[in-house]
């Protein structure tokens, strides 16, 4: 009798009459517990996320904010005020009769270098911006965002971390 090689790399008989080439139940049933415990580790540990990551997203929505607010100021204008209320942590943005209240969603902490619960930065329709500089804090990380006066630019300075 001939034997052949297959891909499992077992031999079966030329005549048809041994065993044939594949997996054992047994084996799928090994294969199918090791998939379902390395899943259901990688499930339980939740997103990976670093303090890194966090500070970065927290840091971009505010800056995205204040860019949006002083745009606004330009494209329509005319003055639009944007205060972020610390303890509630929410953003208003009062352009004209309007106010848009928003939550800030993110665990970053926010203050301002006065003891203040509300922190007011106003965009004129010119592209010029006044007040507060906004303190950002998460673990290890801070930075300072403050508005030029004569550009209404936003201007981050990093430190800690």
């Amino acid at each position: 009798m001939r034997s052949r090689n297959v891909p499992c790399g077992r031999a079966v008989s030329g005549s048809g009459g041994g065993r044939e080439a594949g997996f054992t139940l047994l084996e799928m049933l090994v294969v199918l517990v090791i998939v379902g415990l390395l899943i259901g580790l990688v499930l339980t540990r939740g997103p990976l996320r670093s303090d890194a990551m966090t500070f970065s997203d927290g840091r971009l929505r505010v800056v995205s904010a204040l860019q949006a607010a002083r745009r606004d100021a330009v494209l329509q204008g005319h003055d639009v005020m944007m205060q972020v209320d610390v303890p509630s942590r929410t953003v208003s943005v009062m352009d004209g009769g309007h106010v848009r209240v928003e939550p800030l969603v993110t665990p970053v902490g926010l203050s301002s270098d006065q003891s203040v619960e509300r922190i007011t930065e106003h965009f004129s329709a010119d592209g010029t911006a006044d007040g507060m500089p906004i303190v950002l804090r998460y673990g290890r990380f801070r930075a300072r965002i403050t508005l030029s006066p004569m550009t209404g630019r936003v201007m981050v300075q990093n430190y800690g971390g």
